[in-house]
């Protein structure tokens, strides 16, 4: 018998959450302001993802060696045509046009939940450090930044620097293999920043428990450093089963490469029609932090 596998609550009549009227016209004008500064006369046209050009540029020793059915195979499983569609679709949009596009193209929902999904609204003018799990490895991180891009014009996503090839995204993301050394810069900026401490999505246990890797503290000392109030976000779900189950046998097995990563996108697509739901903390205000943290 096929496991059952929870993915996210279908709430009905779920309401997502607003920008208060009074705020959109500053809002949307320092919006105008931060998308002015990128130049995007001298675009060049977007070019696909090809699974064969990547394999010739970076392994072509071997390209000749691969059948066609291989690239047919995993073009599907990485749904490059729905992507390429996508990204050459929103090329020449803005950060935020990127976002919205794939929170439409996706029909995701947000639900934020909590005192702190109040108080945000409250914080518009000061650099905020949101700090999040990670459980889905992407689309839950689209759908909540597009909400706090849009109430935080400012706002830096931190992701990882392959992710550099599309071209909007690239307006509202920093990137650095070193965490730290990104959420600095972006805190001598004053830029709100949205940050997975954990740096990896959540996993599950032995005991079929989900958990996260234990959160890097470097944003707390970063946040108290730059007078940052914090705001610790949870996303509720998880990865399939099947994603699980295949982390959980390459660990035993002792192998590094992290072959799960291909089904991302599958995920991705998984979450079609979802109602994400997001517990937002209190503020925690940085001058009750301690020095030794």
């Amino acid at each position: 018998m096929r496991e059952k596998e929870e993915i996210v609550d279908r709430s009905v009549g779920c309401v997502e959450p607003e920008i208060p009227k009074e705020l959109q016209e500053d809002l949307s004008a320092l919006l105008r302001e931060e998308e002015a500064m990128i130049d995007r006369s001298a675009l060049e046209p977007y070019r696909p993802i090809d699974l064969r050009e990547l394999a010739e540029h970076f392994a072509p020793k071997y390209k000749r060696f691969i059948p066609g059915f291989v690239f047919n195979h995993f073009s599907r499983l990485l749904h490059l045509d729905e992507f390429n569609s996508e990204f050459e679709k929103t090329h020449y949009g803005t950060g935020q046009e990127f976002l919205s596009e794939i929170k439409r193209y996706l029909d995701l929902h947000l639900s934020l939940e909590g005192p702190g999904a109040e108080e945000m609204k409250n914080l518009t003018d000061r650099p905020v450090m949101f700090a999040s799990n990670h459980p889905y490895g992407g689309p839950e991180g689209i759908l909540v930044f597009e909400y706090l891009h849009r109430l935080y014009p400012r706002a830096r996503l931190l992701v990882q620097s392959f992710l550099r090839f599309i071209r909007p995204f690239s307006e509202v993301c920093v990137y650095n293999k070193k965490d730290i050394d990104t959420l600095n810069r972006a805190a001598d900026e004053k830029r709100p920043m949205y940050y997975y401490p954990a740096g990896f999505c959540s996993r599950r246990l032995k005991n079929g428990e989900i958990f996260d890797y234990d959160w890097k503290s470097s944003f707390v000392r970063i946040a108290k450093k730059n007078n940052m109030p914090i705001i610790v976000m949870y996303v509720h779900g998880h990865l399939s089963n099947r994603t699980l189950r295949l982390t959980r046998i390459r660990s035993a097995l002792g192998i590094k490469f992290n072959i799960e990563a291909m089904y991302l996108p599958e995920e991705v697509f998984r979450t079609r029609g979802q109602t994400i739901h997001v517990a937002c903390s209190h503020v925690v205000d940085p001058s009750v932090l301690t020095d030794d943290i």
